[in-house]
């Protein structure tokens, strides 16, 4: 059967009508057709990046295609076909093309489902066709952000959220290159009850993540697809952006307007989500589960270094004097202002700013079966606890909103795991424990069964549970030097060296 698409412009009127009786879907694509047409959308185009190999530098990009049969491909194309397509494929264009090589897709580094890709040479032919509706804007695979915990390192996945926060703007240097990036951390929700946080990188913090940021500061809450998106470990689950990844700000399709009606029903503040992405991590204590009368009777944190732990733990009180403090929307510094009409000042570098970010900074009482402690609460564990940002918290106080209560209460009595850092703080020159929550995560009794058992099992074989683990020991390094042996000097040589 033969699919009939829209006629192209330009000035192969002729080209474009013998092809269109080939148009075929792109799902019927494979390297053994010769004389083939597609019609499709350009739903993605990357940037051109440059290469260097011995024979010489180079440059290649690719875009992504969808066509009015819902499939999908990626065609690459290196420096004169770089030159001769490029401009006409801008996102969003519907174009007929032909005369492309189809090879065996590299899976690895899309999330497009497709075995097959197209490489454009110079001599293949790519043309405007007319948009007659038929194809649809874009088309994610996404999967609900929760199922992202059984997602492997270096996965290419699909997701759609609703922008829970808006990091600021970072900027960092390359390792190889010694070349400034920026980066911005966009944290992800959606009705699976997780979260998640994707990194923009490069231009895509200049294309998109200012507007977000700026949405943000408005109190509004958009829906972020980001397609071909890859994932990392770094404190969890994390998603990053790379050049051929492709982001829409309210993508038009079903999926965002339901997401946004489960957002603005309140659903989303009714139970803390899951934060696959959380904060902290490193110490000497790892994820090493303690109750908390060990925090204050082993003194952790007391010997100069912080120390990770966790507890199943239940929120027994918060205080509402003071849940939040107004800060910079870059640096994050706390802001003041001496009257009402004043603006909002950094009073250690004197910068002025009309309307500040409210960021949490709670003190909390938790307890368990062995006691209370009070720790601090910051703004990323605040926002996975109350489900909203401070900035909205701030705004109900202010308007006496029966809301602020109501999701105060609702934060009383909820239980669930607290990772906490224990470190040494020097208040008004005496030495105190400070503990703050570093992540929270709603329980899983599968898992909490688990481990009691092990517990168990351990106390029966009369083992001490509540025993610290052995220091980690330095690794051992190159050179023949033997462990302990950092210093240099003859102590540090092993024997025969």
């Amino acid at each position: 059967q033969q699919y009939r698409g829209g006629g192209g412009g330009g000035g192969h009127s002729a080209v474009n009508r013998n092809e269109a009786a080939r148009i075929v879907p792109i799902t019927q694509l494979n390297p053994y057709q010769n004389r083939w047409s597609i019609k499709a959308r350009v739903t993605a185009r990357g940037e051109v990046r440059t290469f260097h190999r011995a024979s010489g530098p180079g440059r290649v990009t690719n875009v992504d295609l969808l066509d009015a049969h819902g499939g999908e491909i990626r065609c690459t194309m290196f420096n004169d076909a770089i030159d001769r397509h490029y401009n006409t494929l801008q996102k969003n264009a519907v174009v007929i093309i032909s005369k492309g090589q189809v090879k065996t897709a590299k899976r690895q580094f899309s999330s497009i489902d497709n075995d097959h890709e197209i490489t454009l040479e110079s001599s293949s032919i790519v043309e405007a066709a007319q948009d007659d509706g038929t194809i649809a804007k874009s088309q994610l695979n996404s999967r609900p952000i929760a199922s992202l915990s059984q997602a492997a390192k270096g996965d290419i996945v699909d997701v759609l959220g609703v922008v829970a926060s808006v990091e600021p703007v970072s900027t960092i240097i390359r390792r190889n290159e010694g070349t400034e990036v920026q980066k911005q951390g966009i944290k992800l929700r959606d009705s699976s009850n997780a979260m998640v946080e994707v990194t923009l990188w490069g231009s895509f913090v200049t294309n998109y993540g200012q507007q977000l940021e700026a949405l943000y500061q408005q109190g509004q809450h958009p829906v972020l697809g980001v397609k071909g998106a890859r994932v990392g470990d770094f404190n969890g689950v994390t998603l990053g952006t790379m050049s051929s990844t492709s982001v829409e700000v309210d993508p038009d399709i079903a999926e965002t307007q339901q997401l946004k009606t489960w957002w603005a029903s309140g659903a989303a503040s009714s139970a803390a989500p899951t934060n696959l992405s959380g904060g902290g991590g490193g110490g000497s204590g790892g994820d090493r589960r303690v109750r908390l009368h060990q925090i204050r009777d082993e003194h952790m944190g007391s010997e100069g270094k912080p120390e990770w732990v966790e507890i199943h733990g239940t929120v027994q009180y918060v205080k509402t004097e003071r849940f939040a403090y107004p800060s910079h929307p870059e640096t994050k510094k706390k802001l003041t202002r001496h009257d009402e009409g004043s603006p909002w000042t950094d009073e250690s570098t004197g910068q002025t700013v009309d309307k500040p970010v409210y960021r949490y900074l709670m003190s909390i009482q938790l307890m368990d079966a062995t006691g209370q402690l009070w720790v601090s609460c910051f703004d990323d564990a605040g926002v996975a606890l109350m489900g909203c940002s401070a900035d909205e918290m701030q705004q109900l106080n202010e308007t006496e909103d029966p809301q602020f209560e109501s999701r105060i209460t609702a934060l009383t009595f909820k239980r669930g795991i607290f990772k906490l850092k224990a470190a040494q703080d020097d208040w008004q020159g005496e030495i105190k424990q400070k503990v703050t929550i570093q992540r929270f995560t709603e329980p899983d009794y599968g898992a909490e069964a688990s481990k009691l058992a092990d517990l168990v099992a351990k106390l029966k074989a009369g083992e001490d549970i509540d025993a610290r683990p052995p220091p980690k020991q330095p690794m051992m390094g190159g050179g023949g030097q033997a462990a302990g042996g950092w210093g240099g000097g003859r102590g540090g040589q092993a024997q025969g060296g």
